[in-house]
């Protein structure tokens, strides 16, 4: 796992350095194997119980967290340069909306193909107290809906240009998708299924 997240790294910093110089027959093969590799990464880092559903969880989870906050970095530098063009803002969007519903997709799968999952939220939702049951509510509560719910304004704000209004809407997005995934890997370990 660790050789595959060094040639990783390897291959994203010679990408980058390929991209800088204008490297253009370089840039494809780089970026696709540091993409395999980090791929391989990931998969090699999961465990072996439920590998498929913990490989799949930490897939959408990078994609998530990437997209949040590639969308909010990228909305702070509409605010420095003026003259940027918004369909790269757009794109973005597009891609945190396509995360967060894959996101919402495995998280729905992990509670119905984990005993440990729906018995933990319907303890819960009943009013018994269970010492995970809460966080699972938490997480689907700050990590999917919440985020979930943002979506339309952002995408409003972005399709009338106010990316002052979207930047702002996405510094909240990015700060309840950090908390549904911190509270995800908290599940993971303390309760042992991957939510």
């Amino acid at each position: 796992m660790m050789a595959a997240t060094v040639v990783s790294l390897v291959l994203t910093v010679l990408y980058n350095r390929a991209q800088h110089f204008d490297a253009r027959r370089l840039r494809a093969p780089l970026l696709a194997g540091s993409l395999l590799a980090g791929l391989a990464a990931v998969l090699l880092g999961t465990p072996p119980q439920p590998r498929v559903l913990a490989g799949v969880t930490d897939l959408t989870s990078i994609l998530l967290l990437g997209a949040a906050a590639s969308a909010m970095i990228l909305g702070h530098f509409y605010l420095v340069v003026l003259d940027l063009p918004i369909l790269a803002l757009r794109r973005l969007t597009v891609l945190l909306v396509v995360g967060l519903v894959l996101r919402a997709a495995v998280v729905a799968w992990a509670l119905a193909g984990t005993p440990q999952g729906l018995e933990d939220a319907r303890l819960v939702a009943t009013g018994l107290w269970s010492p995970d049951g809460i966080f699972v509510w938490m997480r689907i509560l700050f990590g999917l809906a919440g985020p979930l719910s943002l979506v339309w304004f952002i995408w409003k704000t972005v399709e009338i240009r106010s990316t002052q209004s979207a930047t702002g809407i996405l510094y909240v997005q990015l700060f309840l998708v950090m908390s549904g995934e911190l509270l995800a890997k908290y599940l993971r370990v303390a309760a042992g299924f991957p939510l």
